[in-house]
């Protein structure tokens, strides 16, 4: 089972992958990182400094604000980032581009499109071939973005 973190969990493509999660027995939010709890079934917490759980991968779907410090824990715990937020500046976007090339075991996937990000997910899940078997991040893969 893939253990997700997901960023900006109380929003509404948050809420959206939480309850897509749920439904697949093969993913499962084990924590969410955002201000509000809109009573999700899994912990939120305010910041990634706070997560106390271990997880197999980020996905974002969050504010420009919190790159910094969830590029910062992915990094540092070794974590595989799915990055949908969009409306970065340019300076972010080096940081983005900077964690994926500095760390040669970091894997950053930074979707432009919902509809990329979508077929990502749908990939992972194993939705579109109605795969049920297990997931293996091993082949997860890494983009210069």
């Amino acid at each position: 089972m893939i253990k997700v973190i997901l960023c900006g969990a109380s929003g509404r493509m948050g809420g959206f992958v939480a309850s897509t999660a749920a439904a697949d027995s093969d993913i499962s939010v084990v924590a969410g990182v955002d201000k509000i709890n809109n009573g999700e079934k899994f912990p939120i917490f305010s910041s990634f400094g706070d997560i106390n759980v271990k997880a197999d991968m980020i996905i974002d779907f969050s504010h420009p604000s919190m790159l910094e410090p969830m590029l910062e824990y992915a990094v540092k715990n070794n974590i595989p980032v799915v990055i949908a937020t969009t409306g970065y500046d340019n300076s972010q976007t080096e940081k983005i581009r900077a964690a994926a090339k500095n760390q040669s075991s970091q894997r950053l996937l930074r979707c432009f499109a919902f509809l990329l990000c979508g077929l990502f997910l749908q990939r992972l899940a194993g939705l579109e071939d109605g795969d049920s078997g297990s997931r293996d991040l091993d082949g997860f893969f890494r983009l210069g973005v």
